[in-house]
C-alpha cells in the first residue's frame, strides 16, 4: 500500500515495529468458523472500538504538534493587540459590505486555538448586529455599540431588538419594492428609538421592471428620526427617495447621494437647503442623480468652508432643460486646496451661463476665500481637451443624446478639463460624426478666457475637417501653450493645424506635437516646418510624437527628423 511504503521511508525500524505491535494488539484473534455469528459482532464492535480511541489519542498528538508547528509561523509572532487590528479589517469590510453574517470573525475564530482566543476575546469583532442573527454571537460584543444591518424585507423583525436598536453605533438597512406589493417601506420600526451612539446611516433601496418601466422605491421615515437623539455624521442614501426635508440631513461632515430615482427627482433648492443644514460637511458625494429647478423658487449660495473631497458625477447623457445640477453647482462654493472631480452632462447654453456666472461670482469668492466649483476646475486646469467621445465607449450615449445638437459632456479631474460634444448624428455608411458642436463649444469657450490662461496643454479628439479654425482660435489665445494633442483627428483638420502652428508670424512657445492614430501621411507639412526654419531660424517644435501613426509615409519620416531636434514613433503590437 501507499499508505506503508511512505510510513516505511519516514519512520525508523523501531517505530515501525512498535506501530505493528500496537495493530496486532487492537485486532481481534482470529476465531473458528461456525461459531455463533452474534459473539463474532459483538468482537467486531469492540475490535472498531478500540481502533477508535487509539485514533482519537493519535488525532490528539497530531493536533498538538501541529499547533507547536503554527506557533512558528511568522504571523503568530506578531503580539495580539496587532492580531486583533488585522482582524478587525476583516470584521470592518463585512460591515461596510452589508454581508449577511460577520463571515471574518467567525473564519478568524476557528482557525487555530490561539486565534479564537484572541477573536472571542477582541468585543469589536463582534459589533456586527441583523435580526435573526444567531444569539450567542451578540453577547460577544460586550456592550460596545453595534453596527446594524436590517436586509431587504426584514424590517418588519425589529420588534424584539429595541436594546440593540437604543445602542447601535451604525444602521445599514436596505428596502425592496416588491412586484405585487406596492405599500411604500416603513422604517418606523428601526429609528423611532433614541440611538445616542448613532454616528452612520445608509438608507438602500432596489426596484422592479415590467412593461410600464422601472418602479423606485420611496421609503418612509418617521417624523422625528431616532426622537432626535443621535450623533450623525455619514449619510448615504442610494437608490431610493425619501421625504428630503428630514431631520437626519442635519451637521453631518459626509454625506453621498447615488442613483436618486428620476421619479423622485430631488429638487436643486432641496439639495441646497440639506447642505446649507451641514456647515461642517468634509467629504460631498453625489453619483448618476438628476436635479429639478422649480420656479419661483429663491436660491441662496451655501458656502462650505470645511469641504475637502467634492465627487460630482451626473454624465448620463442628454440633460433636459428643467435638470438643475448647474444651479446646484453655481450656488455651491469650496474652498481652494479641494480634492475634486466632476462628470457632468450639460449644453453649450449652459457651459455659456457657467463662464458668465463665474465673473458674476467672483467677488463674493475673493472675499470668502470658496469658490464654484466649475470656477475652481477651470483655475486648477492646465490641460484643455476639446472634441467628440469614442462611439463605442458609451459616452455618445443617453436619453435624448442623439437629438440634442448642444449635448456636451464636462470631465474635470487633477488639473485636466474635457469638454466633449456629444454626436447629434452618425452617418449609416462610414460610422462617423456629423456634427459641428465642437467648433461651437470652442467659438463660445474662447471668448471667456483669461488673457493669461494657464493652460499649457490643448487637446483635440477625433475632429472633423471643419473644427480646424475654431480649435486654432484656441491656441491662439493661450499664451502659456506648450503641447498640443491630436487624437484620431480628419487629416485635412490636422494638416491645418500643424500648419497654424509652423506659421512664423505666431511666435507661440509649443514646444511638443503628439499625433495619436493619425491617417496623415505627414507629406504635405514638410515644406511648412522647412519654412519656418528658413524663417525663424530654428525647428517649429522640439518634438513630435508620432503613436499609432501607421499611415506615415518613410521619406516625409525621414524628412522631419531633419526639422524637428525629437521625433518618436510609439506603435502598439499589432492584434494576431
Amino acid at each position: 500500500m501507499v499508505a506503508r511504503s511512505i510510513l516505511e521511508s519516514k519512520l525508523s525500524p523501531k517505530s515501525l515495529r512498535l506501530l505493528d505491535e500496537l495493530l496486532r494488539s487492537l485486532k481481534e484473534p482470529e476465531v473458528a468458523t461456525g461459531t455463533d455469528s452474534r459473539s463474532s459482532y459483538t468482537r467486531a464492535e469492540e475490535e472498531s472500538v478500540r481502533f477508535d480511541l487509539a485514533a482519537e489519542v493519535l488525532l490528539l498528538e497530531v493536533s498538538r504538534i501541529r499547533a507547536k508547528r503554527n506557533s512558528f509561523s511568522p504571523i503568530n509572532a506578531l503580539p495580539v493587540e496587532l492580531l486583533s487590528r488585522i482582524f478587525l479589517v476583516g470584521a470592518r469590510r463585512d460591515i461596510r459590505d452589508s454581508a449577511p453574517l460577520p463571515l471574518s470573525s467567525i473564519v478568524a475564530s476557528h482557525v487555530c486555538r490561539r486565534w479564537r482566543q484572541i477573536s472571542l476575546s477582541t468585543p469589536s469583532l463582534w459589533t456586527y448586529f441583523r435580526p435573526q442573527i444567531r444569539a450567542e454571537w451578540a453577547p460577544r460584543a460586550q456592550g460596545l455599540p453595534q453596527d446594524f444591518l436590517i436586509l431587504p424585507g426584514s424590517s418588519r423583525n425589529c420588534d424584539n431588538c429595541e436594546s440593540s436598536l437604543r445602542n447601535m453605533r451604525s444602521l445599514r438597512v436596505g428596502s425592496r419594492l416588491f412586484r405585487y406589493d406596492r405599500t411604500t417601506p416603513d422604517l418606523s420600526s428601526c429609528m423611532s428609538f433614541p440611538a445616542p451612539n448613532l454616528t452612520f446611516l445608509q438608507l438602500s433601496g432596489e426596484g422592479w421592471y415590467d412593461d410600464s418601466g422601472m418602479h423606485h422605491c420611496f421609503v418612509k421615515l418617521p417624523s422625528s428620526p431616532f426622537q432626535g437623539q443621535h450623533k450623525l455624521q455619514e449619510v448615504v442614501i442610494s437608490r431610493c427617495s425619501l421625504q428630503w426635508s428630514s431631520t437626519i440631513f442635519s451637521g453631518l461632515r459626509r454625506l453621498s447621494l447615488h442613483g436618486i430615482p428620476d421619479f423622485y427627482m430631488l429638487c436643486a433648492d432641496e439639495l441646497l437647503s440639506i447642505l446649507t443644514a451641514c456647515p461642517p460637511l468634509e467629504e460631498l458625494s453625489v453619483s448618476e442623480c438628476k436635479f429639478m429647478v422649480r420656479d419661483h423658487v429663491p436660491h441662496r449660495a451655501v458656502a462650505l468652508p470645511c469641504l475637502r473631497s467634492l465627487l460630482w458625477d451626473t454624465d448620463r447623457g442628454w440633460q433636459p432643460y428643467y435638470h438643475g445640477w448647474l444651479r446646484v453647482l453655481q450656488y455651491v462654493l469650496i474652498p481652494e486646496g479641494i480634492e475634486l472631480g466632476l462628470r457632468c452632462a450639460t449644453s453649450a447654453f449652459d457651459i455659456h451661463t457657467v463662464l458668465r456666472e463665474n465673473h458674476e461670482l467672483a467677488p463674493v469668492a475673493l472675499g470668502h476665500g470658496v469658490f464654484p466649483p466649475i470656477q475652481l476646475a477651470l483655475s486648477r486646469c492646465r490641460h484643455l481637451s476639446f472634441g467628440y467621445p469614442d462611439l463605442f465607449d458609451g459616452d455618445g450615449d443617453g436619453d435624448g443624446a442623439g437629438y440634442n445638437p448642444e449635448a456636451i459632456s464636462l470631465d474635470s479631474s487633477g488639473n485636466m478639463l474635457k469638454l466633449f460634444s456629444r454626436p447629434i448624428d452618425v452617418d449609416f455608411y462610414t460610422g462617423t460624426c456629423i456634427n459641428i458642436g465642437a467648433s461651437l463649444l470652442m467659438a463660445d469657450f474662447v471668448t471667456h478666457l483669461p488673457p493669461d490662461s494657464p493652460i499649457q496643454c490643448l487637446s483635440l479628439y477625433r475632429a472633423r475637417p471643419f473644427d480646424a479654425a475654431a480649435f486654432i482660435r484656441v491656441m491662439h489665445a493661450l499664451p502659456h501653450l506648450g503641447k498640443v494633442v491630436l487624437l484620431e483627428t480628419a487629416s485635412s483638420c490636422e494638416d491645418e493645424i500643424l500648419c497654424a502652428i509652423a506659421d512664423p508670424r505666431w511666435g507661440h512657445c509649443i514646444e511638443e506635437i503628439a499625433l495619436h492614430r493619425s491617417a496623415s501621411s505627414l507629406v504635405s507639412l514638410i515644406h511648412p516646418f522647412q519654412s519656418y526654419v528658413e524663417s525663424v531660424g530654428k525647428a517649429c517644435v522640439c518634438q513630435v510624437t508620432l503613436r499609432n501613426c501607421r499611415a506615415v509615409d518613410g521619406e516625409a519620416l525621414a524628412a522631419l527628423r531633419a526639422l524637428v531636434k525629437v521625433v518618436r514613433v510609439e506603435n502598439e503590437p499589432s492584434a494576431p
